[in-house]
């Protein structure tokens, strides 16, 4: 059964970018980002990852034919270089918090481990004074 397909939105593919894209920022996979868009814009995984490469492929063949084009001159655009350093910014902090985090974590976990030997230790202890209370009274 030959079915014609329904043709890609720019809302779509501007949909498939972005999701990826933070998927990706956040340390998640391709695959789950393609599982996450394709319930929202009712297509199926494996067409939103045949989308995304042919898009991400045409989005590095415009970069390299705007290279060529303009002969090496970038053509740069101040209030997106602010953008992108001030998301950088915001990037780099949540990074650093994420460290940090990160230690907390280990030293969270090493106390935790170091209390619960003590607890192991008390709890010995206390079994021992009570059986050596129960062989005096006895």
């Amino acid at each position: 059964m030959n079915t014609q397909k329904k043709m890609w939105s720019t809302e779509d593919e501007a949909t498939l970018l972005e999701l990826v894209e933070n998927y990706l920022k956040k340390g998640k996979s391709k695959q789950d980002a393609f599982v996450t868009v394709a319930n929202i814009i009712n297509r199926s995984k494996a067409a939103c990852a045949s989308r995304y490469q042919l898009l991400r492929k045409q989005k590095v063949n415009n970069a390299v034919s705007n290279k060529t084009d303009n002969h090496n001159i970038p053509n740069i655009d101040l209030d997106k270089v602010i953008l992108f350093l001030t998301k950088y910014e915001s990037d780099q902090q949540l990074s650093d918090q994420n460290t940090h985090l990160k230690q907390s974590i280990k030293t969270l976990q090493k106390e935790n481990e170091e209390l619960s030997d003590k607890i192991l230790q008390l709890k010995t202890s206390i079994r021992k004074n009570q059986n050596f209370l129960k062989n005096i009274v006895n």
